[in-house]
């Protein structure tokens, strides 16, 4: 198989379960619909590593930088999920993407000297998140928000639809402002984890680098529902109906990864990296067409350039 197909596969594999994580998120609270997927997902890899008899090979660093990457990783999705299930997936995933520009910007940090061409697509990149950021998208019939206005206000006169518009957009900015930094903060824990795992990868191995950092972050955030719990707030819980769908999500998730570091034994891995890390296009096509997301012409310009710049840092 060609690594551009490998990280095609990757790709579509995430896009897909981001865009679930919206409906699995609102269906039973983003905290438990992502405590089932971690769940799942740790079950699934433990199984598949004593089944398998793979080895674990890890030195004292390798296993201190995975654990850190498990506490990244927790941290990227709570905020990733909080932020599909608040706002517009149009916007939450280029900026959720954007993660490779702060990976280039953490390995400055730690001494290394990206190309020009690495630099460039830094700066277009973050650019395209501010230009994201600051656009807007909404749904044939408004926002959440704005349809329960409209039911609870009949028709007024000019003075009061003026002032009832004024405080639904009070309202909605708080709100939008959240979503855009619950998705900057999951880019940027993402790229800690990521800086994290690719030190270890090449030597604890590519399954056991996918595992550990799950485990890690499915025992966190159990350990915090249960204290939540115990003071008194409702035990976590999951709709049965919605299990196949957190299953979905599971498996979609480690199929991203495993097919990205698939490509990493075979030639040109760079290609795979590439096209798997245009992940976000596909949430936005799939918020498109079923959510039927609106996009402006300025957000349209703004994933151009997360695109084009991620596209740089990768060549």
């Amino acid at each position: 198989m060609t690594p551009g197909l490998w990280g095609a596969i990757s790709a579509v594999s995430w896009g897909t379960c981001d865009f679930l994580a919206r409906f699995t998120g609102r269906a039973a609270g983003y905290l438990n619909a992502l405590l089932g997927m971690l769940l799942v997902s740790s079950v699934f890899l433990s199984l598949w590593i004593v089944l398998g008899g793979v080895p674990l090979v890890w030195t004292p660093t390798s296993l201190v930088l995975l654990i850190f990457a498990g506490v990244c990783s927790l941290i990227g999705y709570i905020f990733l999920y909080m932020a599909f299930t608040r706002g517009p997936v149009s916007v939450v995933a280029p900026i959720a993407g954007s993660y490779p520009a702060l990976v280039v910007l953490i390995a400055v940090v730690l001494g290394s000297r990206p190309s020009t061409m690495q630099w460039v697509g830094t700066v277009v990149t973050l650019a395209g998140v501010v230009v994201v950021a600051r656009g807007g998208t909404e749904t044939p019939g408004g926002s959440e928000i704005e349809a329960g206005e409209a039911a609870s206000h009949p028709p007024s006169p000019v003075a009061d639809t003026a002032r009832t518009t004024a405080g639904t957009w009070a309202r909605l900015m708080p709100e939008r402002r959240l979503t855009v930094a619950g998705a900057a903060l999951s880019a940027l824990a993402w790229a800690f984890m990521i800086s994290a795992t690719q030190k270890v990868a090449p030597t604890a191995g590519t399954l056991e680098t996918i595992w550990l950092p799950r485990v890690v972050a499915f025992l966190l955030l159990a350990l915090a529902l249960t204290m939540r719990w115990a003071r008194g707030r409702p035990r976590p819980s999951v709709p049965g109906r919605w299990w196949p769908v957190i299953a979905a999500q599971a498996g979609l998730d480690v199929a991203g990864y495993y097919t990205l570091y698939s490509a990493a034994d075979g030639p040109n891995p760079e290609i795979a990296a590439m096209a798997s890390s245009a992940y976000y296009v596909v949430t936005v096509l799939l918020g498109r067409i079923i959510l039927k997301e609106r996009l402006g012409h300025a957000q349209i310009g703004g994933i151009a350039l997360v695109f084009t710049g991620i596209m740089l840092l990768s060549a």
